[in-house]
């Protein structure tokens, strides 16, 4: 049987990248940001179903995100973020 359940997530993390624009016209940037790093991690369920209920351990992280920037009338953000629990 499935059932929903409400869990507990903590994360502490450090991570490098670079940051970048470039003006495709004189009223049109692009921007963008790539990370990488690793954290540590834990999680578990609030309502016990066993001894231990709870993971932790090493979890490599990684961001990417584009901006397009159309001077003072609009902004498109793109942001993709991956985080692998193990």
């Amino acid at each position: 049987m499935i059932s929903p359940q409400v869990f507990r997530v903590s994360s502490t993390a450090l991570s490098l990248g670079t940051t970048w624009q470039s003006w495709l016209s004189h009223a049109v940037a692009l921007q963008g940001t790539a990370l990488a790093g690793a954290g540590y991690g834990a999680a578990g369920s609030i309502q016990r179903t066993e001894e231990r209920d709870y993971h932790y351990g090493v979890t490599p992280q990684g961001l990417l995100a584009l901006r397009l920037i159309f001077g003072d009338r609009a902004m498109i953000d793109l942001t993709g973020a991956r985080v692998l629990c193990q």
